[in-house]
């Protein structure tokens, strides 16, 4: 009785540390590869700005819609850590949503870090302030 009663408290204890215990997810490029829709943006929503992110794990190419241009630029990851070279872009001008496009762009070029929860990126700046979050269009 002792010997199942032991079993079934390790077992317990195990469960419980494992529950409260923060995972770590580090994430591949090919991992991060798909198309993303922009949820917010310095905090404020932004979905109805039709704002999107694409990653080419092959290429390390990023690219998509920042809300009145199309943007591309390469990219590089290794596990949380990301960084996005100066974009190019094409050059419509769009006044009711270029305050959007600048501060998406400017912003990318600030990340340094992202956090992936299921289909949810967050990418972060320097001082690990969420700056982007992103869904995974399926």
């Amino acid at each position: 009785m002792k010997f199942y009663l032991f079993y079934i408290s390790l077992f317990i204890c195990c469960f419980i540390t494992s529950c409260n215990s923060s995972k770590s997810v580090s994430t591949t490029a090919s991992e991060l590869n798909g198309s993303y829709h922009i949820v917010t943006l310095l905090k404020e929503n932004v979905i109805d700005k039709s704002m999107t992110i694409s990653f080419d794990a092959a290429t390390h190419i990023a690219s998509g819609k920042s809300a009145c241009n199309t943007y591309s630029c390469s990219y590089s990851n290794d596990k949380n850590v990301i960084s996005f070279t100066t974009q190019t872009t094409t050059k419509r001008y769009c006044p009711d949503t270029m305050k959007y496009e600048q501060s998406f762009l400017s912003s990318l070029s600030e990340v340094t870090a992202m956090e992936v929860n299921s289909d949810i990126i967050s990418f972060k700046n320097s001082n690990d302030i969420i700056i982007i979050t992103a869904k995974k269009t399926h």
